[in-house]
Protein backbone atom coordinates (compact mmCIF):
# COMPACT_ATOMS: atom_id res chain seq x y z
CA UNK A 1 0.00 0.00 0.00
CA UNK A 2 2.79 2.77 0.72
CA UNK A 3 4.76 1.69 -2.66
CA UNK A 4 1.25 2.61 -4.35
CA UNK A 5 0.80 5.73 -2.51
CA UNK A 6 4.15 6.97 -3.35
CA UNK A 7 3.81 6.28 -6.78
CA UNK A 8 0.52 8.35 -7.02
CA UNK A 9 2.49 10.94 -5.14
CA UNK A 10 5.31 11.32 -7.25
CA UNK A 11 3.01 11.12 -10.40
CA UNK A 12 0.43 14.20 -9.51
CA UNK A 13 2.41 16.11 -11.64
CA UNK A 14 1.51 13.92 -14.74
CA UNK A 15 -2.39 14.03 -13.65
CA UNK A 16 -2.00 17.22 -13.06
CA UNK A 17 -0.73 17.72 -17.00
CA UNK A 18 -3.28 15.14 -18.22
CA UNK A 19 -6.11 17.12 -16.36
CA UNK A 20 -4.84 20.55 -17.78
CA UNK A 21 -5.33 19.12 -21.23
CA UNK A 22 -8.42 17.16 -20.92
CA UNK A 23 -9.64 20.71 -19.83
CA UNK A 24 -8.81 22.25 -22.64
CA UNK A 25 -10.03 19.67 -25.01
CA UNK A 26 -13.41 19.74 -23.44
CA UNK A 27 -13.95 23.75 -23.68
CA UNK A 28 -12.61 23.83 -27.44
CA UNK A 29 -15.29 21.29 -27.81
CA UNK A 30 -17.87 23.31 -25.89
CA UNK A 31 -17.01 26.35 -27.87
CA UNK A 32 -17.35 24.59 -30.92
CA UNK A 33 -20.80 23.36 -29.97
CA UNK A 34 -21.83 27.14 -28.44
CA UNK A 35 -20.75 28.75 -31.57
CA UNK A 36 -21.95 25.44 -33.87
CA UNK A 37 -18.96 25.74 -35.75
CA UNK A 38 -16.12 22.89 -37.07
CA UNK A 39 -15.01 20.62 -34.64
CA UNK A 40 -10.96 22.02 -33.39
CA UNK A 41 -8.02 20.08 -33.79
CA UNK A 42 -7.77 18.89 -30.86
CA UNK A 43 -5.09 16.26 -31.82
CA UNK A 44 -1.86 17.63 -30.89
CA UNK A 45 -3.48 17.87 -27.04
CA UNK A 46 -4.80 14.33 -27.35
CA UNK A 47 -1.13 13.31 -28.20
CA UNK A 48 0.32 14.83 -25.67
CA UNK A 49 -1.95 12.86 -22.81
CA UNK A 50 -1.20 9.64 -24.74
CA UNK A 51 2.72 10.21 -24.32
CA UNK A 52 2.17 11.56 -20.60
CA UNK A 53 0.15 8.36 -19.78
CA UNK A 54 3.15 6.55 -21.91
CA UNK A 55 5.61 7.65 -19.09
CA UNK A 56 3.32 6.77 -16.32
CA UNK A 57 2.89 3.28 -16.81
CA UNK A 58 6.56 3.32 -17.77
CA UNK A 59 6.02 1.63 -21.72
CA UNK A 60 8.74 0.48 -23.38
CA UNK A 61 8.95 1.67 -27.23
CA UNK A 62 7.81 -1.74 -27.90
CA UNK A 63 4.89 -1.56 -25.99
CA UNK A 64 4.13 2.15 -27.38
CA UNK A 65 4.73 0.70 -31.06
CA UNK A 66 2.19 -1.72 -30.56
CA UNK A 67 -0.63 0.50 -29.11
CA UNK A 68 0.25 3.60 -32.02
CA UNK A 69 -0.61 0.96 -34.56
CA UNK A 70 -4.14 -0.25 -32.80
CA UNK A 71 -5.28 3.55 -33.46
Amino acid sequence: MIFIFRRLTANKPIFRQIESLVDKILEAKKVRAYRNTPQPDTSEWEREIDRLVYRLYDLTDDEKKIIENQK
